[in-house]
């Protein structure tokens, strides 16, 4: 009887350890055909704006793409792991050039000598408030650790205006466009701001410019919040503003910073003809994805909110703030701007 009892669990025990390979087998199938799917969308992200959105998950592709060729490799289905591993390098490919290191000596980035070299440090601030956020106190902390010189206020809110608007002591010149809903932009500065406009575009508000006074220097710096693109009609208006912040930014000559929550991330077609046409570089490279939002999600994280600059402006430091009790982690950037001695 105890023979009979062993040999029937033995029997139970290999046939759910067989239907658990069966359906272990079937996912990864399901995950290697997903990973295709996706990885030839990027390819075809200016074609459809599904396959825009495709583009932002580099990450997320790279480990399912490591998993996968791990575990196909163990099922032994060699062709099967070689296109995981394939798709992996090729999604990895375009994370690399974020890591690389800025090696060229600030003098030679500034195109000047070393005699005449006299960089201003500047530290510059991205932070989307979210709209329905109430914790003031997190965000008044954030800023008085971190001490900024510029602050993009993004999702501008009039209780968020009301708010910085009587922080004249830290912020004497400010610029608040406050907006009910996800929409308002303001600047603040402890340099004094000139030229300041509103930048408009398709369906309203898109950004914020000012030319900000540091020591004599002018910085022109433009905060800026497209609109998400959640489906075609939002994703054409996002494209759109996009291009419609490239005149503004590329009025002025010499430094240049664009900052703020752009809803796309530095792997789409828009971001890159963005750069393009503007001569800015991502202040990102060199320090990593640093993924912004949502702050909710981890694993999904995507770095939407960015600090760009023109080429002679080197980084210091990038880092992602605290948690502020908004749906994105702010952005804190230490720039150097190059000036040449007056003597």
């Amino acid at each position: 009887m105890g023979i009979e009892i062993n040999h029937s669990v033995t029997l139970s025990t290999t046939i759910v350890f067989d239907f658990l390979g069966r359906i272990t087998r079937f996912l990864m199938v399901c995950g290697l055909i997903g990973l295709i799917g996706v990885s030839v969308g990027t390819l075809l992200a200016g074609v459809w704006w599904g396959f825009d959105l495709c583009t932002h998950f580099r990450v997320q592709y790279v480990f399912v793409g490591a998993i996968l060729c791990v575990g196909i490799g163990v099922w032994q289905k060699w062709w099967m792991s070689g296109i995981c591993l394939l798709l992996t390098v090729f999604h990895a490919s375009r994370l690399l050039p974020l890591y690389q290191e800025q090696s060229r000596p600030l003098t030679e980035r500034a195109n000047v000598t070393s005699s005449d070299f006299r960089p201003h440090e500047v530290t510059v601030v991205s932070m989307n408030l979210y709209s329905r956020n109430r914790n003031s106190a997190a965000v008044d902390e954030f800023l008085e650790q971190t001490k900024p010189d510029i602050v993009a206020l993004i999702e501008l809110s009039p209780l968020w205006g009301e708010h910085f608007s009587a922080q004249t002591d830290r912020f004497p010149y400010q610029r608040l466009a406050s907006r009910e809903g996800n929409f308002g932009i303001g600047i603040m500065s402890r340099f004094p701001l000139a030229e300041v406009e509103t930048i408009t575009g398709v369906n309203g508000l898109v950004g914020m410019k000012a030319v900000v006074d540091i020591d004599g220097q002018p910085l022109t710096f433009l905060a800026a919040h497209p609109f998400p693109p959640m489906g075609r009609a939002a994703t054409q208006s996002r494209n759109e503003q996009l291009r419609s912040l490239v005149r503004p930014i590329n009025q002025h000559s010499g430094h240049r910073v664009l900052v703020g929550d752009l809803n796309t991330t530095s792997w789409s077609p828009c971001f890159e003809k963005l750069l393009e046409q503007t001569g800015l570089r991502d202040s990102r490279v060199g320090f990593g994805v640093q993924p912004t939002w949502p702050t909710n999600r981890f694993v999904l994280s995507i770095p939407i909110d960015h600090v760009l600059i023109s080429p002679e402006i080197a980084v210091m430091d990038r880092v992602i703030g605290p948690n502020i009790g908004s749906d994105h982690f702010p952005v804190v950037v230490k720039l150097l701007l190059p000036t040449q001695s007056e003597d």
